[in-house]
């Protein structure tokens, strides 16, 4: 049998059978990925085994034993939003994975009401294996902090510490930032430490702002298959991993969080709003190729009952088995009043954040209403993987003329972005702003001119 890259176990082709209705042997014999509609079948399947065998076994286990199960779900055979919701500490990671991935991370704890946001962060900041051992630079560091703090990461674990045997701080790691002591970052660490720690506690309080839920692209990434050769890595195979997703351009400003169809499903519309764990939307956004039927089907209950939808084109139904009831559920959501191409039509009221060339941002809001604003450096904006030696060289301040919209009042200001600063911005309900003190200055580093040429992933 041609298993290829496809995971299997004794008993799969039985049950899949039973749950499919068919035989998925023919199909794995001429190849798998030349079906991509039996591919999403597989997928789903494997899926049920992976969350069912693995993680929600491990999840109860660290309940009893006493302990928080903290866990990385990236690239998991699964419906990664799901299998995140299920353990108590989302964890994400950088930067073997682009910032961008962290706020499906962030988002999965927002509809799963986590409060902590966790990152092993550092990997392999400049290659893999790790390059500029000993000689990395704080600068560079803060950048991609910053990064992935404006992705709703709240807590972060320096990669490559854990691995010092007890007694022992000098260890080198090959796939890390090395943080001990003779290294390059010594001198800057515990200034830095206390910026992590400052901006990390600020991000913890409260609940992450929600207004526009974006539906991920799931279901396309399962049927397309394998990245493009130049997007792949030894740990980066398909499309399903949702490594290079981004929120639609247009809901930039609205703060825009995923959702799956999990938490569709576990999702009610009431007084207004499309509440699930700690979000509150006031619309659903939809731009994708293919859509679960299941999907589909909770997005018309919750459209009949009032829920404002953007739909920007009609997705097709993935699987090998069909419904003939799928197109015209399509045509009968797209029929509705508060369903619509235009999402201006359907967002009705203005961002939370205006202005040109918005920086990376992400917003808590406090029980009070107050909001905790993080404005991120302009240079930490829209990071690849690897960051070359310097890249956070910033020589002098850059400035951005900001609106928000909070709590009915709309509030104009220019902020100065000094080099190498974020902004901490606190809110109050009736518009006053208070830039809070998160300033941490690293010394400017180093451009290394051979590390300039960064690989473009």
């Amino acid at each position: 049998m041609n298993r290829k890259n496809k995971v299997w176990t004794p008993g799969f082709e039985k049950t899949f059978e039973v749950e499919f209705g068919y035989d998925i042997i023919p199909f794995m014999e001429k190849g798998l990925d030349s079906f991509p509609d039996v591919r999403y079948d597989y997928m789903l399947h494997l899926d049920n085994y992976v969350t069912n065998g693995f993680y929600k076994p491990f999840v109860e286990k660290c309940k009893e034993l006493g302990a928080y199960s903290r866990v990385q779900c990236l690239a998991s055979p699964t419906d990664v939003m799901t299998t995140y919701s299920l353990v108590d500490i989302p964890e994400t990671e950088s930067m073997l994975n682009n910032p961008n991935y962290s706020r499906i991370v962030s988002s999965s704890a927002t509809l799963a009401s986590k409060q902590l946001i966790s990152s092993e962060t550092f990997t392999c900041m400049y290659g893999f294996p790790a390059t500029y051992l000993r000689k990395e630079q704080t600068a560079d560091l803060k950048m991609v902090a910053d990064a992935m703090f404006a992705q709703g990461v709240n807590h972060h674990v320096y990669h490559g510490m854990p691995y010092n045997p007890k007694g022992m701080d000098s260890l080198d790691f090959f796939a890390t930032t090395y943080f001990g002591p003779g290294g390059s970052l010594e001198p800057e660490l515990p200034a830095f430490n206390s910026y992590m720690e400052k901006v990390s506690g600020i991000l913890q309080k409260g609940k992450t702002y929600s207004d526009v839920a974006v539906y991920i692209p799931y279901e396309d990434g399962v049927m397309r298959g394998a990245y493009p050769p130049e997007r792949q890595r030894v740990w980066v195979w398909g499309e399903y991993e949702l490594r290079y997703i981004f929120p639609p351009k247009e809901t930039e400003g609205y703060h825009p969080l995923w959702i799956n169809r999990h938490f569709l499903e576990k999702a009610n519309f009431q007084n207004g709003k499309l509440v699930v764990g700690d979000a509150q939307f006031s619309m659903l956004y939809i731009d994708v190729q293919y859509m679960d039927i299941r999907a589909l089907q909770r997005v018309f209950v919750l459209a009949k009952k009032g829920l404002p939808i953007c739909l920007k084109s009609y997705p097709k139904q993935p699987g090998k088995v069909k419904s003939e009831k799928y197109n015209d559920l399509l045509n009968e959501l797209s029929s509705l009043t508060n369903v619509s191409k235009n999402f201006k039509k359907i967002v009705n009221h203005p961002p939370l954040i205006q202005g040109d060339n918005l920086p990376e941002y992400w917003s808590r809001v406090g029980e009070d209403g107050t909001h905790y604003l993080f404005l991120a450096q302009l240079l930490s904006k829209d990071l690849k993987y690897p960051v070359y030696s310097g890249q956070s060289l910033m020589e002098q301040s850059d400035y951005r003329e900001l609106t928000f919209n909070i709590s009915g009042k709309t509030i104009t200001q220019e902020f100065e972005f000094k080099p190498y600063q974020s902004i901490m911005l606190k809110i109050s309900p009736n518009g006053k702003i208070e830039i809070m003190d998160i300033s941490f200055v690293p010394k400017d580093p180093i451009v290394r001119p051979k590390e300039k040429q960064r690989m473009n992933f």
